[in-house]
């Protein structure tokens, strides 16, 4: 029988997928300390990195998959 047009073949659900930028705590502290508008910034570290992860579970439980990209804050001072 002959497949007819415009049906979607049974593959696998497409999703989107979004990358979130990720700092290492020494990345982070220098991303504090050079940023225009630091007070935007959680407190700390650990702070930070609870803010993130529920971030990425909200973004992923809506059907988005996070990928972390780590920036190193010198590299993109220099970019910008």
């Amino acid at each position: 029988m002959a497949r007819r047009k415009g049906r979607r073949s049974r593959s696998k659900p497409r999703y989107e997928v979004v990358g979130v930028a990720w700092y290492s705590e020494i990345e982070w502290a220098k991303l504090k300390r050079l940023a225009a508008d630091p007070e935007i910034l959680e407190d700390t570290y650990e702070e930070w990195c609870r803010v993130y992860e529920n971030a990425v579970k909200t973004i992923e439980g809506e059907g988005t998959r996070c990928i972390r990209v780590e920036l190193r804050i010198d590299e993109v001072a220099r970019w910008c």
